[in-house]
């Protein structure tokens, strides 16, 4: 989601990746991730209180951030373990909330919504995929049409995994909102394959 075609590595903290569709193609995570940490933080800190002075608490974020996520590198894998280490002492001191920081599992937030475990889903998301050439980037624990039977259908609309899903739906219909706005001929495309695609149904 929001970046599809360059797979996992602009999740990875602290990696130095090459992107061919920039004009300026090396790419540094760690200094991304500073400016979207600053941003949230000024955001979500000024939502508190707006006439807040907090250009001194962003600085101190970043640079206790960039310490724990470690020098920049080509190669950062192998390091994860430790950087996380690091992360889960700075959740421990006062300026970060003194509460431990919970254990991370792959899938918990499906699980906690789903009866089929991520496991049991894993071989058909496999075949799905297979089936299904033409797609692009992850697939997030379940893929697109795969069958699942929510645990509790009266609260699904409680759980992280459908919360997660109405956000990227807004999301895309706030991007595509802004690229209609100022390219109309989108919109109108849009229209003309609608109708197309109504014409061939019926």
């Amino acid at each position: 989601i929001g970046h599809a075609l360059a797979g996992h590595l602009p999740d990875i903290p602290g990696l130095i990746w090459t992107d061919a569709r920039l004009s300026e193609p090396v790419v540094d995570n760690t200094d991304r991730f500073m400016a979207a940490a600053g941003k949230l933080f000024r955001k979500l800190a000024l939502y508190r209180n707006p006439s807040a002075s907090v250009e001194d608490d962003v600085a101190s974020l970043e640079r206790d951030l960039r310490a724990d996520i470690g020098a920049s590198r080509r190669l950062t894998a192998q390091l994860s373990r430790r950087r996380v280490a690091r992360y889960r002492a700075r959740a421990l001191t006062e300026a970060y909330g003194a509460t431990p920081m919970p254990r991370y599992r792959v899938g918990r937030w499906a699980d906690r919504a789903f009866k089929e475990q991520r496991a049991d889903l894993l071989p058909s998301i496999a075949i799905f995929l297979r089936e299904h050439t033409g797609i692009a980037g992850d697939a997030l624990g379940f893929g697109t049409r795969l069958p699942y039977t929510w645990r509790d259908p009266a609260t699904r609309e409680q759980t992280d995994w459908y919360k997660f899903q109405m956000a990227v739906r807004s999301h895309l219909e706030e991007c595509w909102n802004i690229l209609t706005a100022t390219m109309p001929e989108l919109k109108a495309d849009q229209a003309v394959r609608a109708v197309a695609g109504s014409s061939a149904r019926s």
